[in-house]
């Protein structure tokens, strides 16, 4: 029998607080519908609302996300967002999540709406597509 990945979930909004207590809601359950059709343990749901103009560690639901998968090493599989501007509104902040979490962890973060394969050597270049 094949194992589940177990995977995290990264939900982010900003605006006013209906509008980013709807949005984060509907991401989430995207996510899980995702998850499901696809054979992932949900493990974990981050939601967070702090500016787009932060990255990485700087946003308290990553610095939380990096801080767990760090404490259950091995144990995460893989890190889900609805699409890259989640994880960051910058090329640079998208390539600093890639490196603490993938490159250091060894957990990967993608999206549902353009996944990226790391193994390809053109990935740069498809993230590089994606704004």
């Amino acid at each position: 029998m094949i194992s589940k990945k177990n995977v995290l979930l990264y939900c982010g909004a900003t605006g006013d607080e209906q509008f980013v207590c709807s949005s984060l809601e509907m991401q989430e359950r995207k996510l899980r519908e995702y998850c499901d059709g696809n054979g992932y343990e949900v493990v974990g749901v981050y939601h967070e609302n702090s500016p787009a103009l932060t990255f990485g560690t700087e946003r308290p639901m990553i610095k939380q996300m990096y801080d767990y998968c760090k404490s259950n090493s091995g144990q995460i599989d893989k890190i889900l967002s609805l699409n890259w501007g989640r994880y960051s509104r910058s090329l640079e902040g998208i390539f600093a999540c890639k490196r603490i979490f993938y490159d250091e962890l060894g957990v990967e973060i993608n999206t549902i709406e353009s996944p990226i394969c790391f193994t390809d050597t053109e990935w740069a270049t498809t993230i590089l597509s994606t704004f």
